[in-house]
């Protein structure tokens, strides 16, 4: 299962620098928060793993569009599944 979830890891970090890509012509606005919520999710991915990375993913997309808070807010060094599942439905991530 470690496998599949490493594949997906990097299918996902190749998608975004797809996006990143494309991002200039697509998205005008500018990301309120260090790192950039593209730059986030592929760290999130690279460290964490697909599901881990997934769960922070969605979790700071859904703080950025609320527009609730900016600056620095980085990628947490050691999270289980569990607690990302919990900080993910609490809206916590720090």
């Amino acid at each position: 299962m470690k496998m599949f979830d490493m594949l997906l890891s990097k299918i996902a970090c190749q998608a975004i620098k797809v996006y990143r890509v494309f991002r200039p012509y697509v998205v005008h606005s500018k990301c309120i928060y260090h790192p950039s919520c593209s730059e986030y999710s592929y760290q999130a991915f690279s460290r964490h793993g697909f599901t881990i990375g997934y769960y922070l993913t969605v979790e700071r997309l859904r703080r950025c569009k609320a527009c609730e808070d900016s600056g620095y807010d980085p990628i947490p060094e050691i999270i289980s599944k569990e607690e990302a599942e919990k900080r993910c439905k609490s809206g916590n991530t720090k």
